[in-house]
């Protein structure tokens, strides 16, 4: 063999080595990229999943407070009666966290309250109402409050009475303030400048039914009263017409009826009365034995002698029947006792 043949022989042997080098070192090459690929996809995965958990409790954390601020809205809400508003603030906890027992809870209460004040109602017939023409109230009042300022009663009275007959309800308070002034003065009016006392007795009642009358337009209205009673025994009985005169002549002496009669002169004149009748009846009684018939009457003259110009003969009429009736009584009172 020639120099020749072995140096092709060695070339063929080496070019046998590169062709099986080659592919080994494809493969290495191929088996790192793998290898690089492989781990590029564990990484990626591996921080998408960190990434998800990480958003994941984010998302948790927002939505706990998110559901802890609806539900102090919702308790809000339901202590402003807004009840409906509330269901939708706990419904919408309840979606996204349907263990929450603090909002279910809280959800069928208001469901209760609102089951149980629930009332049925009925739609209102639409209705078209007039606006109310107040010019004639408005008009009455005004004029109401001119004749109070002026102190006009009879026109205040009959302009109270025109309103409250054909507006019951307006202003009813104000209304009954100025009936209370005007029957009020009236009626003292009457009883002190227009000897009307009746009338003004009459107004002073009806005045009360609107409110209490004060201490002086009560004794106007006794004092009224007293004289008319004192006035009812007048020529019949001078004894009583003359009491219920006498405190009349010292508080209210001006005092008169539609006779114009004062208290003071009718007192005067019932105690003139007084003296003649009893003077005259004590007599008769004592021819007649009578002699307690007019007992209170005579030991009233006698006890208001410096009043009463009676005679010495008259005085011992009165006094000897006082005296005999007392004895007679005694003699009475011992007998009774006795059993006799």
């Amino acid at each position: 063999m020639t120099d020749k043949d072995n140096l092709i022989e060695v070339k063929e042997e080496n070019s046998g080595e590169e062709k099986k080098k080659r592919p080994r070192l494809f493969r290495w090459v191929l088996s790192l990229i793998g290898i690089y690929i492989i781990l590029m996809l564990i990484a990626f995965f591996a921080g998408n999943r960190l990434g998800i958990q990480d958003r994941i409790q984010h998302e948790g954390q927002l939505a706990g407070t998110e559901i802890a601020s609806q539900y102090q809205l919702a308790l809000e809400d339901i202590e402003a009666e807004r009840y409906q508003q509330s269901i939708m603030r706990l419904e919408y906890i309840l979606e996204y966290d349907p263990e929450n027992i603090l909002a279910f809870d809280k959800l069928e209460q208001v469901k209760f309250i609102m089951n149980f004040t629930a009332t049925p109602t009925t739609e209102p017939t639409a209705t078209i109402t007039p606006t109310q023409d107040l010019r004639g109230q408005v008009a009455l009042m005004e004029s109401a409050e001119v004749y109070f300022i002026a102190e006009e009663w009879d026109s205040l009275i009959n302009t109270l009475d025109n309103l409250r007959r054909n507006y019951p309800e307006h202003n009813t308070v104000q209304v009954d303030g100025y009936y209370f002034a005007a029957l009020r003065n009236r009626g003292v009016q009457r009883i002190l400048y227009n000897n009307d006392l009746e009338g003004g007795i009459y107004d002073l009642n009806m005045a009360e039914a609107f409110g209490p009358l004060d201490a002086q337009a009560v004794n106007y209205r006794d004092w009224s009263n007293q004289y008319i009673t004192g006035a009812s025994w007048w020529e019949i009985n001078w004894y009583s017409s003359m009491l219920y005169f006498q405190d009349l002549a010292i508080y209210m002496p001006n005092l008169s009826d539609a006779s114009y009669l004062t208290s003071s002169q009718r007192y005067a004149t019932a105690q003139a009365g007084f003296a003649t009748q009893t003077i005259s009846d004590i007599v008769y009684f004592w021819d007649t034995g009578q002699y307690c018939a007019l007992k209170e009457q005579a030991q009233y003259m006698i006890d208001n002698s410096a009043i009463y110009n009676y005679t010495a003969e008259e005085y011992d009429y009165l006094k000897g029947s006082v005296d005999r009736c007392q004895f007679t009584q005694d003699a009475q009172a011992t007998k009774d006792a006795s059993g006799n």
